[in-house]
């Protein structure tokens, strides 16, 4: 029983550590990369919208009269 529990214990172990490592920090390093730009375009898309609000409010007013008249 012992030796089969060491058998399969060699079989699941990668042979060469060090690639997967390296291959781990390369994923993590595009995860990063991914983050910071899905971050980047979250803070755009906030700041659009904060300087779009003041002009749709402004226009609002003008938009509903419109539709009330039968203008649009």
């Amino acid at each position: 029983m012992i030796h089969e529990v060491e058998s399969a214990r060699k079989m699941t172990e990668p042979k060469c550590r060090c690639s997967l490592v390296s291959e781990r920090q390369r994923i993590v390093a595009e995860l990063d990369a991914s983050q910071a730009e899905v971050d980047a375009l979250k803070r755009l898309q906030a700041e659009s919208r904060r300087g779009l609000h003041p002009a749709l409010d402004a226009l609002l007013p003008a938009v509903l009269d419109r539709a009330f008249n039968g203008e649009l």
